[in-house]
């Protein structure tokens, strides 16, 4: 378009950060290890599944969400409001669903990958990540050993 060389992941590739549900099933199908998950459109059912569980437990709207559709649920009371707000209110639109996340990054053509450094978002608010996810308060990288 503007002659300036860029790249990134294919739509598919995307899919993987655009979707929990998508990233979970994938993981579940190749036994990729992951936290345990449900995947709920029935608020009394996913609040069910909830209450057997307990608390704390981490609720997660599935798609983008701006950073906001994710609560680390301390009491089961706080989980069926988040609960509530992503399947009854719609507060994050389309995106309906925290543990610690990582992103970690390649270069790859088919063949040969050149790896790059980690990133890690800090999003709860509050020393001790005590607060709400901001959505991004900033980030910070480890530098990987191979």
């Amino acid at each position: 378009m503007a002659g300036i060389p860029t790249f990134g992941p294919s739509v598919e590739a995307a899919a993987l950060e655009g979707s929990k549900n998508f990233m979970k099933h994938l993981c579940d199908k190749y036994d990729i290890p992951t936290a345990k998950y449900k995947t709920f459109t029935d608020p009394s059912v996913a609040k069910q599944y909830t209450q057997e569980q307990g608390a704390p437990i981490v609720i997660k709207a599935d798609g983008l969400a701006a950073g906001k559709g994710v609560t680390v649920a301390m009491s089961l009371e706080e989980a069926y409001e988040a609960v509530d707000s992503m399947l009854v209110k719609g507060d994050f639109g389309s995106a309906g669903c925290r543990r610690e996340k990582i992103s970690f990054f390649a270069l790859v053509d088919g063949e040969n990958a050149i790896l790059l450094e980690s990133a890690q978002d800090h999003k709860r608010v509050g020393d001790g990540d005590t607060g709400p996810n901001t959505g991004g308060m900033g980030a910070y990288s480890l530098q990987l050993l191979y």
